[in-house]
């Protein structure tokens, strides 16, 4: 009776629910259902199926202590799969994937230590030395809409802020945001499976328009060097060895691209749960200091990167389960991050709890180079938030979120603000 009706359930073009998912469906992680609230999916996993066959033949992992264990497995590599739109051999086809086997998320050693070991150093000394007023921009960009009363928190807001604080640091014309965001957009489509041709087409298109941009810049700033990232790149050295050129150029698209649309969303998912949760926003809202917690919290509770894609470089086990070489295999960080032998009462947002074993940024030799940045701007956009307003509402009962692998991105969050 049962399979019946979930085949009734197909024909009517519904997706399977989170209690379907270990009878006989495998996984599709772009079920309607499934974007919109992936963590009942996660938890039946988790409890029984905690190495799982998705529908489009990569395993997810979703299990805390089996995503550590993963990180550190020397036979889960970085590279792309041999299957996919952007390995290694269709480097002189298609710009995405010379993208992709150029920038640090796609490296495994020995090609990823050097430029990682450049960029971290270059990236952490020129945030120190050269710090961006992110507390002021963030009023600045909030005061027109305390005036009408209204905003949406990710375009007006969010996206607004993570875009000019990383073109400050890079030295990129505030002018140009809107054609920057337009590219950075598609660079994220390398993190997740290209699903057509136009789509890989205009990803390639993009790519090529964002590297002749920085390959301009980065020719005037070797001419004219500046106080800023990219001129701060170009000069650096470890043991006497330095970034070529293009691999210059493709670390500012990862940069800049990084830079905005996790930090955007971590702003909007963050308010959402201060929002479903009245009692920690008047917390928040009263201790302003307490507001890093309120972050980590917010990125255990939502994270933006929810996946982090891994290839088997040769047949291994992941707790018991037997995967085969070349196979995908996503580590479900937005899963670990809500593992109840990690986290207490994990479907709860509780920013007292202990964030020492979040998972969002990923961990050791790949974890996220900008993590402190990210954090330091959802904390100011919030406490400045918080702090010029006595009340913020939700403005919408129907949240969209992004059909993206690998993310969770509200497309939009309308709010309504009652300034102090």
């Amino acid at each position: 009776m049962r399979s019946a009706k979930r085949l009734i359930e197909r024909l009517r073009g519904l997706r399977p629910r989170a209690d379907d998912v270990l009878d006989g469906c495998p996984l599709d992680m772009l079920a309607s259902s499934f974007v919109h609230d992936p963590y009942p999916v996660y938890r039946r996993l988790r409890e029984h199926d905690p190495v799982h066959r998705c529908k489009s033949g990569a395993w997810i992992v979703t299990r805390h202590r089996d995503i550590v264990a993963s990180f550190a497995h020397p036979a889960l590599g970085n590279a792309p799969s041999r299957f996919s739109v952007i390995c290694a051999r269709n480097r002189e086809r298609y710009v995405c994937a010379d993208v992709a086997h150029n920038v640090l998320p796609f490296l495994d050693k020995p090609e990823h230590v050097l430029p990682r070991r450049i960029i971290a150093s270059v990236f952490r000394a020129h945030m120190k030395d050269n710090p961006v007023d992110i507390a002021g921009i963030a009023r600045r960009l909030l005061e027109p809409h305390l005036r009408s009363g209204t905003m949406d928190a990710i375009a007006d807001f969010g996206t607004s802020l993570s875009a000019e604080v990383i073109s400050r640091l890079m030295g990129l014309a505030v002018a140009d945001r809107d054609r920057l965001l337009y590219w950075s957009h598609h660079f994220f489509h390398l993190f997740a499976p290209i699903p057509s041709d136009e789509v890989r087409d205009r990803t390639d298109q993009a790519l090529a328009d964002f590297r002749e941009y920085l390959r301009v810049l980065v020719q005037e700033r070797r001419l004219r060097p500046g106080a800023d990232l990219i001129s701060n790149l170009l000069i650096a050295e470890d043991d006497g060895r330095c970034l070529s050129e293009q691999q210059a150029i493709d670390a500012c698209m990862l940069l800049f691209s990084d830079g905005v649309e996790n930090v955007d969303a971590g702003i909007a998912n963050t308010l959402l749960a201060l929002h479903r949760h009245p009692s920690e926003m008047l917390r928040a809202r009263a201790a302003p200091e307490t507001m890093p917690n309120v972050v980590l919290e917010g990125l255990r509770y939502n994270s933006p990167a929810q996946l982090i894609a891994r290839v088997a470089r040769e047949d291994l086990e992941i707790a018991g389960t037997s995967i085969r070489r070349d196979t995908p295999v996503f580590l479900a960080l937005g899963a670990a991050n809500r593992d109840p032998e990690v986290f207490e009462k994990p479907d709860s947002f509780d920013p007292s709890r202990n964030a020492a074993a979040l998972l969002s940024f990923g961990m050791g030799r790949h974890s996220c180079i900008g993590g402190t940045l990210v954090r330091l701007q959802i904390e100011c956009a919030l406490r400045v938030l918080l702090q010029a307003t006595n009340t913020i509402r939700i403005e919408t009962d129907t949240l969209e979120w992004t059909p993206r692998v690998g993310h969770r991105w509200l497309k939009a969050l309308p709010i309504r603000l009652s300034p102090r």
